[in-house]
């Protein structure tokens, strides 16, 4: 016979309210025994199986259309940065302040002082004079050396020697004496191949002098050769 879910057995009636479906229901009949608290008892049943009228609900979904695998994505890495230029700082061979590209003499002696050009426009030499001498000291060769080369190197140079004194003894004589000690240097630069005509003479005496004649350092620093270029 066929019953209702309320005369079915528990197992059977609690699966049907857990999947909530409609059931297509096959039934086999069956006898069952039970005991209902005072007395056993048989009746007859009918067993049912059951499948869901809508099964898609239950099964996994079949992908729709080609499935189409995606391509990975490339990721390409920004391009490195460009090395800084190299920036190549001037030289200023000579050393006398002008830089390489801007000096017309490059070759300029230390010491001696020059224009926008980089061309010597005048040094001082402390040549070591005696007092009362103008006989040109030996620890004068080095200074003397490199004029003569600045001379070789700048054909067009013209030079004047210009001697000075300290304020020992009167000022006549240093006047005279400052004027020699210019004509001995003007004499080694001759004897060393400068040609005469490119060299002139002259003194100041004591006249201009740099340094205190107070002290023997002072005196010192003003028995000295100026000598001016163009």
């Amino acid at each position: 016979m066929k019953i209702s879910m309320s005369h079915l057995p528990s197992s059977i009636a609690f699966t049907a309210l857990l999947s909530g479906l409609a059931l297509h229901v096959q039934a086999a009949e069956q006898s069952v025994s039970y005991f209902n608290g005072e007395e056993n008892r048989t009746m007859s049943v009918t067993s049912a199986s059951f499948t869901p009228t809508h099964p898609e609900c239950c099964t996994p979904k079949a992908p729709k259309g080609p499935f189409i695998v995606p391509e990975p994505k490339v990721v390409t890495p920004p391009p490195a940065p460009a090395p800084e230029p190299v920036i190549q700082k001037e030289g200023d061979s000579d050393g006398d302040k002008v830089l390489d590209s801007k000096d017309e003499c490059p070759n300029t002696p230390k010491g001696y002082k020059v224009d926008t050009k980089g061309c010597p426009r005048s040094v001082t030499l402390h040549l070591n004079f005696a007092s009362g001498s103008s006989i040109l000291p030996e620890s004068a060769d080095k200074d003397i050396t490199a004029l003569t080369e600045f001379m070789n190197e700048n054909t067009a140079a013209i030079i004047t020697i210009i001697g000075h004194t300290d304020s020992t003894g009167k000022k006549a004589k240093n006047q005279v004496l400052s004027e020699d000690r210019a004509k001995a240097l003007g004499a080694r630069l001759v004897h060393n191949g400068i040609a005469p005509e490119r060299i002139k003479t002259s003194g100041k005496g004591l006249s201009e002098p740099i340094a205190s004649n107070k002290k023997p350092a002072g005196r010192a620093q003003n028995r000295r050769i100026e000598i001016q270029i163009r």
